[in-house]
């Protein structure tokens, strides 16, 4: 699932499905984009055997479009899962995996280590490290891109679109203030998967 607006530029969302075509052979690739994207890209990425999902933009985005995320994301994995599809990787628009066996790398990866109690969640959710410091920071998880079992991921994204107004913190706040006041989307999400 490619979540997020189609990028135009140097037609970066439709090489990467090409790409993907090409080097994911067996693997069923969802845009979920927005109403009112360019036609002809659309039109391109339905030619390559892309399924495309369209939502309408929230009326409020969230603090750092979470909003935005949120609908497109979920609109694609309710997608993936009305196809039947069992394993779901979310990515946005504009980035690209570039590994020719990285799914079968993640698929040992949830087989060799198990997730805890299946009736809570069916396999673990793998995710990406960011650079910036996140290993201390409370219900921190990389929101670039997730693998796991298709409602595992579902349930990570029905979490309530955002409501917050933007906070203002002091610039020397501390990761934990941030994470308590003005949290980003990653964490966010992962709070109201793991809270909730």
């Amino acid at each position: 699932v490619r979540q997020g607006p189609i990028c135009v530029k140097e037609d970066f969302t439709v090489r990467t499905v090409k790409y993907y075509r090409d080097i994911y052979k067996e693997a069923v690739i969802i845009v979920s984009t927005w109403e009112g994207e360019s036609p002809q890209a659309i039109k391109t990425l339905e030619d390559m055997g892309a399924v495309l999902v369209r939502s309408k933009l929230p009326e409020k985005s969230g603090i750092l479009n979470l909003n935005y995320q949120i609908v497109s994301t979920l609109a694609g994995i309710q997608k993936a899962k009305e196809l039947h599809i069992r394993y779901v990787a979310k990515t946005r628009t504009d980035q690209r995996l570039g590994r020719p066996f990285i799914f079968e790398y993640l698929l040992n990866l949830l087989n060799h280590f198990p997730g805890g109690d299946p009736h809570l969640q069916k396999s673990r959710i793998i995710s990406l490290s960011m650079n910036y410091g996140n290993l201390f920071t409370p219900y921190f998880m990389s929101d670039f891109f997730y693998f796991g079992q298709v409602g595992d991921i579902e349930k990570l994204y029905l979490c309530p679109l955002d409501t917050r107004d933007f906070y203002p913190l002091d610039p020397d706040a501390t990761c934990r203030e941030v994470a308590k006041r003005m949290y980003p989307p990653e964490i966010y999400i992962f709070k109201h998967y793991v809270v909730d």
